[in-house]
């Protein structure tokens, strides 16, 4: 990105280069903090995702037999057109 902003200073010795410059090197400069914004993010949820799984391999490790009895019974109860026993 910074390489177009570059070739735009080498012209700049056109008026239309120049008056060009200004917004281009914004737009550029916009970009690479929306790119760095982007890439924060994701190492963000990646942490939390890793804390979070972590939370809930420990919340579940003594309760691994049991999950798998009662979870159809808590799918029914969430979905409002399921069948009601």
């Amino acid at each position: 990105m910074c390489d177009l902003a570059e070739r735009l200073e080498w012209q700049s010795r056109t008026k239309t280069a120049v008056e060009l410059l200004p917004h281009v090197k914004d737009v550029l400069y916009d970009a690479e903090d929306l790119l760095d914004e982007f890439n924060y993010y994701e190492l963000q949820v990646k942490v939390e995702g890793r804390v979070i799984l972590a939370d809930v391999v420990r919340s579940k490790r003594f309760t691994r037999f049991d999950s798998g009895f009662a979870r159809p019974n808590r799918v029914r109860a969430l979905d409002p057109l399921s069948v009601k026993d």
